[in-house]
């Protein structure tokens, strides 16, 4: 997050990479649900894209679910 503070005061886009990942690699769901709770409205305000990039079908199921959740919270 010190290296974001950087950065979140201005508009930004974030890039995702999923490609290549393994099931020994990747982050679990309940990892990237706690790192998007972990940032609070400072980082979040300015964010004005998130690229999903390689993503499986996997990942688009929960992207779906996410976008649902995350437009729930704020």
């Amino acid at each position: 997050m010190y290296t974001l503070d950087k950065y979140v005061e201005q508009d930004y886009s974030l890039v995702y990479f999923h490609y290549g990942l393994t099931s020994k690699n990747k982050p679990s769901l309940s990892w990237l649900w706690q790192a998007y709770r972990a940032f609070d409205r400072k980082y979040k305000k300015n964010l004005k894209a998130l690229y999903l990039v390689h993503p499986t079908n996997f990942i688009r199921v929960v992207w779906q679910i996410f976008r649902a959740a995350i437009r729930f919270v704020q």
